[in-house]
């Protein structure tokens, strides 16, 4: 009979323990990355959205409460003009500024524009005339935007597409 006293684990035990140990921070990692990316993208849209529907909402209004609307489309440009109520002139333009294209209020920015940007200025406005005391104008404002700022990565290529149909009040 021998005194040897079993104090330690073999190396098989401690191989398995390390295998077991590796795939458990592989399947941890991988699951972490995923959320981060899914909160990234989230993030980027929730960006896009507010920037959009605010160009939006307030391009809406505007043109719902307008005497008249003209249009004008430049090649890669396209912008609209609006007589307001107090016979004021308001024209909602589509242009590259800074290498970004932008959607602005008499110059002023609707968008975050280092933020996001319009992937295409063209034709965004889409005007019908209406008929004096028969028929009102309306006005299609249709765009998409995108990320300003993109890494190259796939979660940070987000684009959503505005669109809507405004009817003028006053005819």
């Amino acid at each position: 009979m021998s005194n040897y006293k079993n104090h330690g684990f073999t190396l098989l035990e401690i191989l398995v323990v390390m295998v077991i140990a590796s795939l458990v921070m592989v399947i941890l990692s991988g699951m972490f990355f995923s959320i981060l990316k899914g909160s990234t993208k989230s993030r980027i849209m929730v960006e896009i959205k507010q920037n959009g529907s605010f160009a939006l909402n307030v391009m809406e209004r505007m043109i719902r409460n307008a005497k008249s609307v003209s249009y004008t489309n430049t090649g890669d440009n396209s912008s609209i003009d609006i007589e307001n109520q107090d016979d004021r002139t308001t024209t909602f333009a589509c242009f590259n500024l800074g290498g970004k294209n932008i959607i602005a209020s008499n110059s002023a920015s609707l968008i975050d524009s280092s933020r996001v940007r319009v992937s295409n200025c063209s034709n965004i406005f889409t005007v019908t005339p209406g008929e004096l005391g028969r028929t009102p104008a309306s006005v299609v404002i249709n765009f998409i935007l995108e990320q300003a700022v993109s890494s190259g990565r796939v979660e940070d290529k987000s684009t959503m597409n505005f669109k809507s149909q405004v009817v003028l009040r006053n005819y």
